[in-house]
């Protein structure tokens, strides 16, 4: 499984209404949630991670591959 995750260094973060801890509603019913490595391990470690890529573009993001059974690859 492939996933992308909007980065804590995009412009937009912290733009628009606060709603709970590293989320925020940047356009009027958009409501996007930023990560940062650690958070992306904290979501994803027990579905399989077993890479993440930063993607440095003008919104950067992360590229996420997890394996399908759940398996901790000692994410920390």
């Amino acid at each position: 499984m492939v996933f992308t995750a909007i980065s804590k260094k995009a412009e937009t973060y912290g733009n628009g209404k606060f709603i709970s801890k590293d989320r925020y509603e940047v356009f009027a019913g958009v409501k996007m949630f930023f990560y940062d490595r650690q958070s992306i391990i904290e979501e994803f470690k027990k579905v399989g991670l077993f890479e993440v890529t930063e993607i440095k573009e003008t919104y950067p993001f992360f590229l996420i591959k997890c394996k399908k059974g759940g398996t901790d690859y000692g994410w920390e």
